[in-house]
């Protein structure tokens, strides 16, 4: 009986001390799962600095199996094939837009030199009918111009001859702004292209034959083209 309690008592005691050290060891434990845990934190922590912080390695050709180098060669050289095609299609491009460009500046230079011979031949068209028309209208004035001239010569009267003379020189000016000028004749040599001989007139003096004795109705250049000749009387 008493053995059977000694030696539950024993066994209790037993018990007691199994409890007692894993109670002591807990603890340990406890602490060595922190450290574990701690160790792992700072260990994330260092590879995620280092993932951050991490650079490309340059190649280590000499540790480079011969396999892999041949591949890298191949590759190399496929891209460089690749570039060079593309430097060859651009260059191509570029050449075609040079020539378009040059084209352009072509046709631009001929549509330009064009247009500046139209401009010039419309302007020489403008000024001719302008000219025509200006001619048309001086041949109507003259017989007047050249009438009122006859009258002025033929009025005795001093004062209504200054009034008529007054006109005559407004009518002169008028013409002159026109670019209309009288042929000189009397006392000039004859020319057929300014005076037309209505009669001729011997003379003994060699130095007036050839020459106008006198005018009967004036000649007019317009911008020193003949619109109307010089209708006179030479020597001969």
């Amino acid at each position: 009986m008493e053995q059977d309690i000694f030696e539950a008592e024993g066994g209790k005691v037993a018990f007691e001390k199994e409890s007692l050290e894993e109670a002591k060891a807990a603890p340990a434990k406890e602490e060595g799962h922190e450290a574990t845990d701690e160790g792992a934190l700072e260990g994330k922590g260092k590879k995620g600095k280092e993932g951050e912080q991490a650079t490309p390695k340059p190649l280590d050709f000499k540790a480079m199996k011969k396999e892999e180098l041949i591949a890298l060669t191949q590759a190399l050289i496929f891209e460089n094939s690749r570039l060079a095609e593309s430097c060859e299609d651009l260059k191509k491009e570029k050449d075609g837009a040079m020539e378009r460009a040059k084209e352009l500046s072509r046709r631009y230079l001929s549509l330009s030199g064009d247009f500046e011979q139209y401009k010039k031949r419309n302007a020489e068209i403008e000024r001719e009918s302008f000219d025509k028309a200006t001619a048309e209208v001086a041949l109507k004035l003259i017989p007047v111009y050249d009438n009122l001239r006859i009258a002025l010569d033929s009025i005795p009267d001093q004062t209504s001859k200054e009034g008529v003379s007054m006109i005559y020189r407004q009518f002169d000016e008028a013409l002159a702004s026109l670019g209309i000028t009288e042929i000189k004749a009397e006392g000039e040599a004859f020319d057929p292209m300014l005076h037309n001989a209505l009669a001729a007139e011997d003379t003994d003096d060699e130095s007036l034959k050839g020459k106008v004795k006198a005018v009967i109705t004036g000649g007019y250049l317009f911008k020193d083209k003949v619109i109307k000749q010089s209708q006179v009387i030479v020597y001969r």
